[in-house]
């Protein structure tokens, strides 16, 4: 993908990103066990036992690292100028979902999805990314999460909390 390409996908992630993204919660792997015989047998409650006191070494996740930009759109750009590869990764896949026929690739043929010259998207293909958005999750989210850069960049999105941000 040409950086043209990658720059005119950062324009729709505010609004892309909204709807699609995880949060940072890509999934991890699982090492507990999967048969009940591999299980330990947990002990059994004793009536006399005080309840389990909180753990003083369970502490708050760490904000993330673009937590102090003041709205959506430069945390964006902080988490993306941090994971620079991760974004262009998770940019990349939105754009190719977003330019599929099922999705917009008719309302953004010419300027999101025109191969030789991306544009920024008109209102026809904002809107039609704006609708669309969850369609293109689950493979955004395939996509990301095979790669370690990517996951950087969405983790940081989540823990900065840039969704919720003005």
């Amino acid at each position: 993908m040409n950086a043209a390409r990658r720059t005119i996908a950062f324009a729709l992630v505010s609004a892309a990103l909204a709807c699609s993204a995880s949060k940072g919660d890509v999934p991890s792997t699982d090492t507990s066990p999967t048969s009940p015989e591999a299980a330990p047998e947990a002990p059994g409650p004793d009536a006399g036992d005080p309840p389990p006191a909180k753990d003083a070494g369970t502490k708050e996740p760490a904000p993330g690292a673009c937590s102090g930009e003041a709205n959506q759109a430069a945390c964006v750009t902080c988490c993306t100028t941090k994971h620079e590869d991760g974004a262009a990764i998770y940019f990349v896949a939105l754009i190719d979902c977003m330019c599929a026929p099922a999705n917009c690739a008719r309302e953004c043929e010419t300027t999101l999805c025109d191969p030789d010259a991306p544009k920024n998207a008109d209102a026809s293909c904002q809107a039609c990314v704006q609708d669309k958005s969850s369609a293109c999750g689950s493979t955004i989210k395939a996509t990301c999460t095979a790669d370690p850069q990517c996951v950087a960049f969405d983790a940081c999105v989540g823990q900065s909390d840039c969704l919720g941000k003005p």
